[in-house]
C-alpha cells in the first residue's frame, strides 16, 4: 500500500475516535480482530497489562476485543490522529487505508454544513450533562428546561453488557414520562421509575439546566460527549456489588436516556435529610451503607494499576436498594488516575473544577490536583454526614462547611460527641452502641479529611476499621 493513498489529517471531517462513522468502526474492528492485531495497537497507545487481559476476555462478554478497545479510546477522548499514528507505527497500513477510505466515502455522502456544526459547536461549556452545583446550591433542586440534544449513532459505539432500548420502549416503560413516575431531578435531568422488559428500572432522561443559562448545544461537543461516554464506559466495564448497574441506553430521540437498576430506597441523602415518610436509619443500617460504599470505592481505586477516581462521591450519589445495600452511581465525573509508583500515586492537574464543593478537598479547589485521595476526602465528608445527620453545607452555621465545622467544634470544645445524630432518640447519645458507632465514624472521618492528601489513609484501611466495628458488635 502506498502512503500517497492515505488521507492527510486536514482532509478528515472528524477529529476524535468517538466521532468515527459506524462503518469506519466496523471496518477497523474486522481488521484488528484478525490475528489479534489490536494488541499491538493497544501497546502503542499505552494500555496497561490488566486492560489488555480484560480486552482478551471480550469474547466471554459476547463482544469484540477491538470494539471494546475503540470504546475505551472513545471514552478517553483519544484523537483520530493518535489512532492513525498507532496503526502506522505497527505497520498496519491495510487497516489505515481502509479506515481512510471509509471516512472519505462517508464524508462525500454527508452535508458539509452538518460537519461544520458538528466540529464547531460553539464555545466549550464543560460539564453539560451533569451540572455541578456550587456550595450554596449543592442540596437544592434546580428548575429544568428540556432542550433537544443531538446524538448521532456514529459517535457512540455499542456498549458491552448494556442493551440498546428504542425510544418507544422508553415511553412505554415510563407511561409516557408520567409525573407519577418521577423519582427526582437535578442539574443532570430527570429520573423516572418504569417497567422495562418486565423489570422495574430507573430511566435517566438527560436534559439541560435552565439555571445555568447555557445555550442549546449538540452532544457532539467534545466535553459533553466525553462526559457521557465516561459514565457509560465506567458502568459497563466496572462490575461490583456496590456499583450501580446500567441495563440499557437509548439515543434514538432528541435527548439521551440511560436505563439503570431501580433503587427502591432512594439515596442516602434522602434517608438522612429529606426524611418525610422514610424510616430513620439505625446505626447498624448506617454501618452497612458505609461498609458497602467503602468497598465499592476501594474496588475503583485498586481494580488496576491506574485507579478509577469517581470524582463526585456524596450522599446523593449513594443509592440504596430494597435491602439498603448501597450502590455508587453517577460516574459522569470519573477519571483514570496516573500510574502508581510503588504504593504512591501521582496526582495530576485538571483544567476545570467539577463536583459538589462541600465534598471536595482543598488541593482540588485551590490547585485542581486530582488523585484517589479526592474520593477519600469526599467519603470522609459522608462519614461526618452519617454520624451527625448534618448537611455537608449549611448557611445557618459557622463555619458553613461540615468538615470545617467539625474541626472548629473539636478545637473549641475538645470533643464533638455533642454532635451525634439526635434523630435516633433523645437517649441515643447515651447508649453504648450509639457512642461506639459515632466515635468510629468520626475518627475515620477526621483521618479521611486531613488537609494534606498524603496524610489521608487508603480506603482499604477505613474498610478494615468498619469491618472490625461490625465484627465486635
Amino acid at each position: 500500500l502506498s502512503k500517497s493513498s492515505l488521507l492527510k489529517m486536514d482532509d478528515f471531517p472528524v477529529t476524535f475516535v468517538y466521532e468515527l462513522p459506524f462503518r469506519s468502526i466496523e471496518i477497523l474492528v474486522n481488521c484488528l480482530d484478525m490475528g489479534n492485531e489490536w494488541e499491538e495497537v493497544a501497546g502503542v497507545l499505552n494500555f496497561t497489562f490488566q486492560e489488555v487481559c480484560f480486552l482478551r476476555q471480550a469474547g466471554s462478554r459476547h463482544n469484540s476485543s477491538s470494539a471494546e478497545m475503540l470504546q475505551i479510546l472513545s471514552g478517553r477522548g483519544v484523537s483520530l490522529k493518535m489512532l492513525r499514528d498507532a496503526l502506522h507505527k505497527v505497520g498496519n497500513l491495510r487497516a489505515l487505508e481502509l479506515l481512510d477510505k471509509s471516512i472519505k466515502d462517508y464524508s462525500t455522502t454527508e452535508n458539509k454544513s452538518s460537519y461544520k456544526s458538528l466540529l464547531n459547536p460553539g464555545k466549550e461549556t464543560g460539564n453539560l450533562l451533569f451540572t455541578a452545583y456550587d456550595n450554596q446550591h449543592s442540596m437544592e433542586s434546580n428548575t429544568l428546561e428540556e432542550k433537544p440534544v443531538s446524538v448521532n449513532h456514529s459517535t457512540v459505539m455499542s456498549l458491552p453488557g448494556a442493551l440498546r432500548a428504542s425510544y418507544d420502549e422508553i415511553v412505554q416503560a415510563t407511561d409516557n414520562f408520567s409525573a407519577n413516575n418521577l423519582l427526582g431531578h437535578g442539574g443532570y435531568g430527570m429520573v423516572y421509575k418504569g417497567i422495562w422488559k418486565n423489570t422495574v428500572v430507573a430511566v435517566k432522561k438527560l436534559v439541560f439546566d435552565k439555571c445555568t443559562g447555557k445555550q442549546q448545544q449538540p452532544l457532539h461537543n467534545h466535553a459533553a460527549v466525553q462526559q457521557l461516554l465516561k459514565e457509560l464506559q465506567a458502568l459497563t466495564l466496572l462490575r461490583h456489588d456496590n456499583i450501580l448497574s446500567l441495563y440499557g441506553y437509548c439515543f434514538d430521540h432528541m435527548v439521551p436516556y440511560l436505563v439503570y437498576q431501580y433503587m427502591a430506597n432512594g439515596s442516602l441523602e434522602d434517608r438522612l435529610h429529606n426524611r418525610g415518610e422514610n424510616e430513620l436509619l439505625t446505626w447498624m443500617e448506617r454501618l452497612k451503607i458505609l461498609l458497602g460504599t467503602c468497598r465499592g470505592l476501594n474496588f475503583l481505586h485498586t481494580c488496576s494499576d491506574q485507579p478509577v477516581i469517581h470524582g463526585d462521591v456524596k450522599s446523593a450519589n449513594i443509592l440504596l436498594d430494597q435491602h439498603l445495600e448501597p450502590k455508587i452511581g453517577d460516574f459522569g465525573l470519573c477519571r483514570m488516575g496516573k500510574l502508581r509508583d510503588g504504593v504512591d500515586e501521582h496526582p495530576f492537574i485538571v483544567s476545570h473544577i467539577k463536583g459538589t464543593l462541600a465534598y471536595l478537598p482543598p488541593e482540588f479547589i485551590s490547585k485542581k490536583l486530582v488523585s484517589s485521595k479526592l474520593d477519600v476526602y469526599s467519603f470522609g465528608t459522608v462519614l461526618f454526614e452519617v454520624a451527625t445527620g448534618l448537611h455537608p453545607y449549611s448557611a445557618n452555621r459557622c463555619p458553613k462547611n461540615l468538615v470545617c465545622f467539625m474541626r472548629h467544634e473539636r478545637f473549641e470544645r475538645g470533643s464533638v460527641m455533642h454532635l451525634i445524630d439526635q434523630s435516633l432518640g433523645e437517649n441515643s447519645a447515651e447508649t453504648n452502641m450509639g457512642m461506639k458507632f459515632f466515635q468510629q465514624f468520626v475518627q475515620d472521618a477526621f483521618c479521611c479529611t486531613a488537609v494534606e492528601p498524603a496524610s489521608r489513609p487508603c480506603l482499604v484501611e477505613i474498610l478494615k476499621h468498619l469491618e472490625a466495628l461490625q465484627a465486635n458488635l
